[in-house]
């Protein structure tokens, strides 16, 4: 005849290793979560090269269209 208290106390004996185990696993896949910040340089915004008036910018507008639909 079997032993049945062996059988009921082998998976009580691995319950500590898989703990460790999940653990273990759960604590190196959130290493990268905390103090990681750093600071990102965003460069600095072009000021305009020159001055356009409304019909200046609309004539460039409609230039670079012709470009774009000569392209295809």
């Amino acid at each position: 005849m079997l032993n049945s208290t062996a059988a009921q106390t082998r998976p009580l004996s691995r319950l500590p290793f898989f703990l460790t185990l999940v653990s273990a696993l759960l604590l190196a896949s959130g290493c990268g979560l905390f103090g990681t910040h750093q600071k990102v340089q965003v460069p600095r915004l072009l000021t305009p090269l020159a001055e356009a008036d409304t019909s200046r910018m609309i004539s460039e507008v409609n230039r670079l269209a012709a470009v774009a639909l000569y392209s295809r």
